[in-house]
């Protein structure tokens, strides 16, 4: 009878052992999953949702990937808090939302002006250093700009289904 209460006990121990350490295990499987978007540019919800392609190719992102220019916004993906029953996933990149839910974007009108170096004393004094010429002033008009919906964090049944089957695997793997 002693025996099989220390089994039990093993037992015991080593399943509150990987249910402890479950919800970091599940956070960085959504962690590689928001990641794994990025790479295959979609989102997979019910049905695999493709990214809405760039509207302008320039020099700068020719054969970028979309979403990825410096790759600050895929590195904000990460595990933001992990509780005893909880993991919470997201991106503290200030334009992660937009991006994700998409949505419109309001620019106000502005106006800049370059100043140039000139010399502030001597012969030349007023005058443009050398290398520089005469600046000018530009406008901005006001607009909207409209974000599409290039979704990368969020509810998804697809991710579901592979966080039971790595919760079931690691506590399978517990009892072995």
């Amino acid at each position: 009878m002693a025996n099989e209460k220390q089994v039990f006990d093993r037992i015991k121990a080593q399943l509150n052992r990987a249910v402890k350490s479950l919800p970091k295990i599940l956070g960085n499987e959504a962690v590689n999953f928001s990641l794994d978007r990025f790479k295959d540019q979609n989102w997979i919800g019910d049905s695999t949702e493709p990214w809405a392609p760039r509207k302008t190719n320039n020099k700068k992102n020719i054969g970028k990937a979309i979403l990825i220019q410096t790759g600050r916004l895929r590195r904000g993906t990460r595990i933001m808090s992990v509780g005893e029953n909880k993991v919470v996933v997201g991106n503290d990149v200030p334009y992660a939302r937009i991006h994700n839910y998409g949505g419109k974007i309001a620019r106000h009108e502005r106006s800049e002006t370059f100043v140039r170096n000139r010399f502030k004393r001597g012969a030349n004094k007023g005058k443009f250093k050398k290398g520089t010429s005469a600046g000018r002033g530009f406008t901005y008009k006001a607009g909207i700009a409209t974000m599409p919906k290039r979704q990368f964090l969020g509810r998804s049944q697809f991710l579901i289904a592979r966080l039971k089957r790595v919760g079931q695997a690691q506590l399978l793997k517990a009892l072995k």
